[in-house]
């Protein structure tokens, strides 16, 4: 994982000027609407760290979720904590998962301002790494653009030795139990100290529509049942020990109920306190953008955007009414195929889900400007959202003429071999009016490809000599892009250029035939072997789970027709032997050569070898195997699971076998398929035959 250090300019950043503006506008101006402020949401409410030995580590998080509908600012994070105190934060959107720091060796790095868009979470990993004995806690303390929260402090605590009971989650929200029914929740008490902790009570307060149980006994009907609450048969909680309050809210009325639980105990902190609210879920709206901007649009033609309506609540969302209130003098349209039969509802969101994704509907609002001036108008959504039942949406737009870009390739067809690299150049595009006389956008997009590849465009290769490293991802602002044929087969590259005014081509706006690129690659060896893998569990990265720099390693073996056995190496091609000399000795032509050794996920890999020896003569064939090297991730803690490989063999350019089988686990061996090569007889014979190891 990486982690990035930010240079630190100043103690004070400047975010209480941004924070107060906030603060004056929205009290200045009834219109704004509710969904458009941050709300944060911080757990834990205070963080403890156990006693830790000199030379040991622990890390405790702090989680900042926005459960707002703007976004939410963070900022002037500082630390009341001693220098064994380290802490990294990160996003739950950056998709690279980079931490950076924010306080390491006593000084902060934490500088600016941070976003936390709706529906995320920001991380902050508090790391303690005692260099002496008796370690003191402190506070950290950051602010925000939460009305109702502008500074928030969380203690750190450590831990002196004794009995300490924490309890998770410190607040219980039920959500929406309609009256006449009932829904449980489970509080975990554990005891995070040192000694044996007693449970010297537990009581309820607030609503009586909430009911606990320890180990099926209510605790305020039978305190005994305190007495052993993890029923281990000894008395007390011993230290690491856990037990569970089961709470139970049976509302008698469609209203909001909130209660509190409250644990006595002998521990440091001897009352701790678990907060109970249900049925204060309402309906919420949000729509983006905020304002519909179309920019510079082509005149006479249609111009579509689009507008998200979002149920942010606990309760479905119903619209009501969806109307374009100014049109514009007729510019502004809604596409009628968008639009939903009204009323219609949006279901509640699921905050369960980690991180929640609020169920929405897409509107499409067409701008067809008739002159080249400014256009205005007002997009209105109804709904039964009690705070913001009406939501206004300004469209802005502008007409201008402006001629089309053309997408064009400078050479349509490559006939390559596998492993090649080819240029894809879109220079010979033009945009008449444009800057230069050329669009000011190339986009790249492969729309077939052979089955198992995984190669896409990209700027520049990091070492051109090995390809399947890849690269930085391709430049729109350049006409060229590289191109590695990871495997045999035919691939489909289309390009679309897109202009100064944002007029893209091929579009609906600006129509042609699709511009494209097709690579017909073709290998010219005797014998070419390929494989690639599939791992369903491989899902760490969401936008390319089994290309990214983490995951499964199957490894493609080649046998020589003399080797006993597949553990004999001098005579096995594989990642441990890639060009091994067989055949006559010293000379290259008739040796085989593993080109890709792929260690992080979905392959390829492949195996070449031009003239092979008389198999007939040799009494046996080449043989071909898959070895499951590792179904972990590279940290080892955690399996990826089974991977479905495909092995293909072509023999002088064709397909002459294709076949697959899921390997299970670390270790296990497929043994694919034999090659006969003699004069008169070339042909693949199946094996399909399954080891847990490789055999000897």
């Amino acid at each position: 994982m990486t982690k990035i250090r930010m240079p630190s300019r100043s103690p004070r950043r400047a975010l209480p000027w941004l924070l107060a503006a906030l603060g004056l506008l929205v009290g200045c101006d009834d219109s704004i609407r509710n969904e458009s402020f941050s709300t944060m949401l911080v757990t834990p409410e205070e963080v403890t760290f156990p006693s830790i030995a000199v030379g040991d580590s622990a890390t405790r998080s702090i989680y900042i979720e926005n459960i707002g509908g703007g976004d939410l600012k963070i900022a002037n994070l500082e630390t009341s904590l001693s220098a064994d105190f380290a802490i990294d934060w990160t996003l739950t959107n950056d998709a690279a998962g980079t931490q950076r720091i924010a306080v390491e060796d006593g000084v902060n790095f934490f500088d600016g301002v941070v976003t936390v868009p709706p529906g995320q979470v920001m991380e902050l990993i508090v790391r303690l790494a005692p260099s002496a004995v008796g370690v003191a806690g402190g506070a950290v303390t950051f602010e925000s653009n939460d009305p109702e929260a502008r500074q928030k402090t969380v203690p750190v605590q450590v831990m002196e030795g004794g009995p300490e009971l924490n309890i998770t989650p410190s607040l219980v929200d039920f959500e929406r139990v309609p009256a006449g029914t009932s829904d449980e929740r489970t509080v975990r008490a554990t005891n995070i100290g040192e000694e044996l902790l007693t449970v010297e009570g537990l009581r309820r307060d607030g609503s009586e529509n909430f009911t606990i149980t320890i180990n099926g006994e209510d605790p305020l009907d039978n305190p005994s049942v305190l007495d052993d609450p993890d029923a281990d048969g000894e008395p007390g909680l011993s230290p690491g020990a856990t037990f569970e309050v089961v709470v139970t809210f049976t509302p008698d009325a469609d209203e909001q109920s909130n209660g509190l639980l409250v644990f006595s105990t002998n521990g440091r902190l001897p009352e701790r306190t678990v907060e109970l609210t249900a049925n204060g879920a309402t309906p919420c709206i949000n729509v983006t953008p905020s304002t519909l901007e179309f920019g510079a649009a082509l005149i006479e033609r249609d111009n579509r955007r689009r507008v998200t309506i979002e149920s942010c609540g606990g309760e479905a969302l119903r619209l009501d009414d969806i109307v374009l209130v100014d049109d514009g003098g007729g510019v502004f349209t809604l596409d009628e195929d968008t639009l939903p039969p009204l009323p219609s509802q949006l279901p509640a969101i699921d905050r369960s889900v980690d991180p929640p994704v609020p169920p929405s509907r897409g509107i499409t609002v067409v701008f067809t400007p008739e002159a080249e001036v400014a256009s205005e108008g007002l997009l209105m959504v109804t709904t039964n959202d009690p705070a913001t039942p009406m939501v206004e949406v300004p469209l802005v737009g502008r007409g201008t003429l402006n001629e089309c870009p053309e997408a064009r390739v400078d050479r349509e067809e490559f006939v390559v071999l596998p492993l090649d690299i080819v240029t894809l150049d879109a220079s010979p595009s033009t945009d008449l009016d444009g800057p230069d006389g050329r669009p000011v956008r190339y986009e790249w997009t492969v729309v077939s490809r052979p089955q198992g590849s995984t190669a896409v465009p990209v700027e520049q290769f990091h070492n051109p000599l090995r390809p399947a490293d890849g690269g930085p991802p391709d430049s729109v602002e350049t006409p060229t892009a590289q191109f590695f044929v990871d495997l045999t087969g035919e691939y489909i590259i289309e390009l679309r250029v897109v202009d100064n005014l944002d007029a893209a081509a091929p579009s609906d706006v600006c129509q042609q035939a699709p511009a494209q690129v097709r690579i017909l690659a073709e290998p010219d060896e005797d014998i070419h072997v390929q494989m690639v893998w599939d791992t369903p569990g491989d899902d760490t990265d969401p936008v390319n789970p089994q290309t990214d720099a983490d995951g499964t390693d199957v490894d493609l073996w080649f046998l020589h027709p003399s080797a006993l056995t597949w553990s004999d190496i001098g005579r096995r091609c594989f990642y441990g032997n890639p060009t091994p000399d067989w055949g006559v000795l010293g000379q290259v032509d008739d040796d085989p050569s593993l080109d890709i050794d792929d260690v992080n996920g979905a392959g390829p890999e492949n195996i070449n070898l031009n003239d092979p020896e008389n198999t007939q003569a040799l009494g046996s064939a080449y043989r071909v195997g898959a070895h499951y090297y590792r179904a972990e991730r590279e940290s080892r803690v955690a399996s990826y699971g089974p991977s479905l490989v495909t092995v293909r063999i072509y023999l002088g350019g064709a397909l002459a076998f294709e076949a697959d089988r899921e390997l299970i686990d670390t270790q296990d061996f497929w043994e694919v398929a034999s090659i006969v090569w003699s004069p008169g007889d070339r042909r693949v014979q199946p094996i399909n035959r399954f080891y847990e190891l490789p055999p000897n």
